[in-house]
């Protein structure tokens, strides 16, 4: 791409926008990051292009893009979109403790946000993915109750049904160990008592035997 190797840093960030509007990502991405190198990138490009490696699938670099945003546009009207893009790129990262974090964090200071939903559902997919079911549910069930029209509700329902499912079968299990227990308690206990029987029928046998 020879447009690539000649331009400069205004020329790149005008051929990135051009690309970006033209959802042509990767070379948005190309562009971007020239400008990037040479210290033109605003934050409107970094959210650009932080957008482009979104819709590109390339978790790894938008998430590190996210933490250098973070890190230097603080004050960025894009900033919120970031801090929750990063959350949810590190859920999908399996970095679940940090995404939980930074979505926290997203929902504390934007709570009228259009993605506020989605904020709790990855913090509940979050939660999920490490077996905290508990705190799971309550989240999925603030997305479906408080958020009805939202496009995770039919998962959020399915996995509180997983839960819920969940914790019925770890109940049964545990009054079958019970049962379980209690019968092998009944057993020992009737085994005990023939032992008894048996060698007071023995004892009793002997002291005939000598009385005769």
């Amino acid at each position: 791409m020879f447009a690539l190797f000649f331009a400069g840093a205004e020329d790149a960030l005008s051929l990135g926008c051009g690309a970006y509007g033209r959802c042509e990502w990767e070379s948005a991405v190309l562009f971007f990051k020239k400008a990037q190198s040479l210290k033109m990138l605003s934050d409107e490009a970094f959210y650009m292009l932080i957008r482009s490696e979104v819709q590109l699938g390339d978790v790894q670099a938008a998430q590190d893009d996210c933490e250098r945003f973070i890190d230097s546009f603080s004050s960025s009207a894009y900033f919120p979109y970031v801090l929750y893009q990063n959350g949810k790129l590190l859920h999908q990262q399996g970095r679940n403790e940090r995404a939980v974090m930074y979505l926290w964090e997203f929902c504390r200071k934007n709570p009228g946000s259009f993605l506020y939903a989605n904020a709790l559902y990855f913090m509940a997919e979050s939660f999920f993915d490490e077996y905290n079911f508990d705190s799971a549910k309550s989240l999925y069930t603030k997305v479906v109750c408080d958020f009805p029209s939202n496009a995770n509700v039919p998962d959020a329902k399915y996995k509180i049904q997983l839960i819920e499912n969940r914790a019925r079968e770890e109940k049964l299990l545990y009054l079958l160990k019970v049962v379980g227990e209690e019968s092998l308690s009944a057993r020992e206990e009737y085994d005990r008592q023939i032992t008894i029987l048996k060698l007071r029928d023995e004892a009793e046998n002997k002291r005939q035997g000598r009385g005769k």
